[in-house]
């Protein structure tokens, strides 16, 4: 059950006790999964929305909400050094020749991660945030001060003002 969207009829969750339920996250009494996933819910009660209010890296007229879940290509960090280990390298600790590999990454100083983050196979996600952008900072929502913090902490790539420059809708002089 994928929950990263839902609507809710408060009403019906007078059982929901966030705070409490945190706690017990906390305190590992309650499984992150189960929690997340709505296993502990009566599965009469939940029904689904359509693809396209929780669109999984697809983008297209229908889509309603984009969600980029793959993260070595998020369009933001094209070409950023990668800054995180993904669940599939921490299994692979497990295994010798991963062993091999963090010794070599330890003794030469080499970043644990690997590699940068790859551009978006779909460049209409790419053209969709960066025109998002521009936006934001044609309306003062994000300030160009901003914009320039977050580069320098490697949050966003740093072509970051080419893309918007590229993708900023033109401006229509037609009255």
């Amino acid at each position: 059950m994928a929950t990263s969207v839902m609507l809710m009829e408060c009403a019906k969750l007078t059982h929901w006790k966030a705070e409490d339920q945190f706690q017990k996250l906390f305190d590992y009494e309650l499984d992150y999964a189960d929690w997340i996933c709505l296993h502990k819910e009566d599965r009469s009660t939940i029904g689904l929305l359509e693809n396209c209010w929780n669109d999984l890296d697809h983008l297209d007229d229908n889509t309603k909400l984009l969600h980029n879940t793959k993260r070595q290509t998020q369009p933001w960090k094209t070409g950023l050094p990668v800054d995180f280990v993904s669940a599939n390298r921490r299994f692979q600790l497990l295994k010798p020749k991963s062993w091999v590999q963090s010794i070599r990454t330890q003794v030469l100083g080499l970043s644990p991660y690997h590699g940068q983050y790859r551009r978006h196979p779909d460049p209409k996600q790419e053209a969709f945030f960066f025109t998002l952008l521009a936006e934001c900072l044609d309306k003062g929502i994000v300030t160009h001060e901003r914009l320039e913090e977050e580069m320098s902490r490697n949050h966003i790539r740093h072509d970051a003002r080419d893309m918007i420059t590229r993708h900023k809708p033109a401006v229509s002089t037609a009255s």
